[in-house]
């Protein structure tokens, strides 16, 4: 997250799972992502969590700059200043089957 993407971008991690946290580039600056941006981005971030199996997922998402590391918290802790959440069925990356 804090090594690749750049404040401006947005960020998405599926909420209280652990799994892996979703950049998507915004060299427009803008204030939020398209809607199937949006979708698929919060599809993948629940796809690459715990919650993988489940019917539907919430996720955070937020731009990068109101992205904190926790202090003194596990690796991959962070804190929000602001987000919003979306809730999606998680989806698996396009061209892929689906298995890991």
């Amino acid at each position: 997250t804090f090594g690749v993407a750049q404040p401006e971008d947005f960020w998405f991690h599926a909420l209280e799972r652990t799994g892996a946290h979703v950049v998507v580039r915004n060299p427009d600056r803008r204030r939020s992502p398209d809607g199937p941006t949006l979708t698929e981005a919060a599809a993948l971030a629940a796809w690459y969590s715990e919650g993988r199996t489940d019917g539907a997922v919430d996720v955070q998402w937020t731009r990068r700059k109101y992205v904190r590391k926790a202090r003194g918290g596990p690796p991959g802790a962070v804190l929000l200043k602001r987000f919003e959440t979306v809730r999606v069925a998680p989806g698996h990356p396009p061209g892929q089957t689906g298995e890991m």
